[in-house]
């Protein structure tokens, strides 16, 4: 059985036996900290950083530092389109070598980087529109946004995932009612009753 590295917290895995090893990823500096909390109790993990082969190098030169990342690594790099490299690098037998040369070892495909430049930074419209969760037996919270809702849930305010539970989302109707709920809201969740 393998977990997700702090999911349930690494104390209480270590303590309570209850995995036989993680999945770790992230930035390299939490990579390197969950391996070496890994390798201190003798707990061997994959690697997963999803991404081109610009991340498949670097989880080469990470595995290659962290004595427990001993099971396959989960890069996906294979899913994209470009790996973004000069040289591919080469699986065989589900191994890869660690590139040797300096920094990761590889060499960016530079002309891969120009087809894939965006012209301008690129920031998508997103329409207003109110976010109503609707619990049954009546209870309504109204959230501007769904960060509002995801802090609203991961401080234990409401109820995680209740039977029943429904998201209307009301575009914004122009009405002065919809723009009064809206402003509120974008202030903190208001609390209504169906």
């Amino acid at each position: 059985i393998a977990l997700h590295f702090g999911d349930p917290p690494y104390p209480v895995t270590v303590r309570d036996e209850v995995c036989d090893g993680f999945v770790i990823g992230g930035g390299v500096s939490q990579v390197l900290q969950q391996g070496t909390l890994a390798q201190a109790f003798d707990r061997p993990f994959w690697l997963q950083l999803v991404g081109t082969g610009l991340t498949t190098a670097l989880s080469l030169q990470l595995g290659a530092i962290l004595p427990m990342a001993q099971w396959p690594a989960v890069n996906c790099m294979n899913n994209y389109s470009d790996d973004l490299l000069a040289e591919p690098l080469v699986i065989a037998g589900g191994y890869a070598h660690v590139p040797e040369a300096p920094g990761l070892g590889i060499q960016v495909d530079e002309e891969a980087l120009s087809r894939y430049r965006a012209e301008t930074a690129c920031e998508l419209e997103r329409p207003q529109a109110l976010l109503s969760i609707v619990w049954p037996g009546g209870m309504v919270r109204h959230y501007a946004d769904i960060h509002q809702v995801w802090t609203d849930g991961f401080a234990g305010n409401i109820p995680a995932q209740a039977r029943g539970v429904t998201m209307k989302v009301t575009p914004d109707d122009g009405t002065p009612e919809w723009a009064d709920l809206f402003a509120r809201a974008q202030k903190a969740p208001v609390h209504d009753v169906a």
